[in-house]
């Protein structure tokens, strides 16, 4: 099974796709939709990156309960 975690070449890899499709598109609409969804995983492979970049060395971006919020009521 894949993970849902992406990483951020997998998300340029993503844009370069929709890139591809914009400039074969015929009509004008789905040509600015392709590269609005291209901009769009752009933006998401920043983001990934800026946050990756903020995390000390040797920590994760995943949250995991501490021992409190084990103990309280769902």
């Amino acid at each position: 099974m894949r993970s849902a975690l992406v990483s951020p070449k997998e998300y340029r890899a993503f844009a370069a796709q929709c890139s591809r499709w914009a400039a074969r598109a015929n009509r004008e609409e789905h040509r600015s939709m392709m590269l609005q969804m291209a901009d769009h995983w752009l933006q998401k492979a920043q983001e990934l990156e800026d946050a990756s970049a903020s995390v000390p060395s040797g920590r994760s971006l995943i949250s995991r309960p501490s021992q409190d919020d084990s103990k309280q009521p769902i």
